[in-house]
């Protein structure tokens, strides 16, 4: 299989050669947070929905991930220009900032604050943000993650005709893949 295929390969497919896609792996594990029926139980002792905090930073991770072929760069100081520019396309223009918000709130702050801004995450049918308050943002998972689904089959159809596709072979070398299943020596 042409290392293009397995960058893009459908997670739901079982596959395990050694070397397998970042973007596949993330996809899959967030699915499985997604689908846990190990969920907590709460103090009424009902279990809990789906692992919503996990799965909103693995899907910010997977536009990060996406958004850095989709440039053809890596520079960390163009991390925002490159990942709005990928949600403004393959997303909409109305929540590119926003989305960016929460993944630094999620991947740097590590919770769901960001410079005064509050945002709730919530896994049901309905928009993928609405603003609750002027100062609180609601995430809706469940949208969230099926919009980042569907921008993964619209992206892999013009990648190739984009000239940052001069740059996979770098790209994915560095970012695409992940040896799995190596025993490492212990010192």
């Amino acid at each position: 299989m042409k290392r293009f295929d397995l960058f893009f390969m459908d997670p739901r497919v079982n596959y395990s050669d050694g070397k397998q896609s970042n973007l596949y792996l993330l996809r899959r594990e967030i699915n499985t947070v997604l689908a846990s029926k190990s969920n907590p139980i709460n103090q009424t002792g009902v279990q809990q929905g789906p692992s919503i905090l996990l799965a909103a930073m693995g899907v910010m991770a997977g536009i990060d991930l996406l958004a850095k072929f989709y440039s053809g760069e890596e520079y960390y100081s163009n991390s925002g220009i490159r990942f709005q520019k990928f949600v403004q396309r393959y997303f909409d223009n109305d929540s590119a900032d926003v989305l960016y918000k929460l993944r630094n709130s999620l991947m740097h702050n590590f919770g769901l604050n960001d410079d005064g801004f509050k945002f709730v995450l919530r896994y049901e049918n309905g928009p993928m943000l609405y603003y609750k308050e002027k100062s609180t943002t609601v995430i809706n998972v469940k949208e969230l993650h099926l919009m980042f689904e569907n921008s993964i089959p619209q992206f892999k159809i013009e990648y190739p005709r984009l000239p940052s596709f001069q740059r996979f072979d770098a790209l994915s070398e560095k970012y695409g893949f992940t040896h799995q299943g190596e025993t490492l020596a212990v010192l």
